[in-house]
């Protein structure tokens, strides 16, 4: 007696068979806090000079294909800046910070005007990190933080001690950013970064 199923037919499943195998990006290595605070400030100040009025870093001393004078440190995939002293990776804004004032923050450091790359002593100030979160940019599809979409309309809504704060719907986006510019210089004082200069 003979089946009537149909003859099961072998596929080649291995990634030979595929023109371009799945390969996963290797991550982005990323300063570790611990390991940075083992470098000593003195250190610091022989193999880099810190230009505070600039932001930049320029190598005293020779390091590896780096010469003496030439700039210090490569961007982070996240807008960062780091630079690798005695083989430890480290923020750019962090060895700036010890560079100039001797020692490393308490808390945690922030970019006055939200731009990760402006490394200039007067561009950092040290926070808590929800007071960070507040200076942080917008990255919603509005293009105006503390906006979303609501149906054919726009709300304005922003986050205090963990809670959420609905500040009314507007017609226009704009309108929304201005609410939520007031309810922010309220709520957060100098830490607030407002939609203002998008709005004008």
């Amino acid at each position: 007696m003979t089946s009537s199923l149909p003859a099961c037919r072998k596929t080649n499943r291995t990634n030979a068979s595929r023109p371009f195998p799945h390969r996963r990006r290797p991550k982005r290595p990323v300063p570790h806090a611990r390991r940075v605070r083992r470098l000593a400030a003195k250190r610091v100040r022989e193999v880099l000079a810190y230009n505070s009025r600039t932001g930049a870093f320029h190598w005293r001393v020779r390091r590896g294909n780096s010469r003496a004078g030439a700039e210090a440190g490569t961007w982070h995939g996240q807008g960062y800046r780091t630079i690798q002293v005695d083989g430890v990776l480290c923020y750019a804004h962090h060895l700036a910070w010890l560079h100039f004032y001797g020692k490393y923050p308490r808390r945690i450091i922030d970019h006055i005007n939200g731009k990760r790359g402006d490394n200039r002593i007067a561009n950092l100030r040290e926070c808590a990190r929800g007071r960070n979160a507040q200076n942080a940019e917008s990255r919603n599809p509005s293009g105006f933080k503390g906006v979303h979409r609501h149906r054919s309309k726009w709300q304005a809504r922003i986050r205090v001690n963990g809670k959420t704060i609905h500040l009314g719907t507007y017609d226009t986006p704009e309108k929304a950013a201005a609410a939520y510019d007031k309810a922010a210089r309220r709520y957060y004082g100098r830490f607030a970064r407002t939609n203002a200069r998008r709005v004008a």
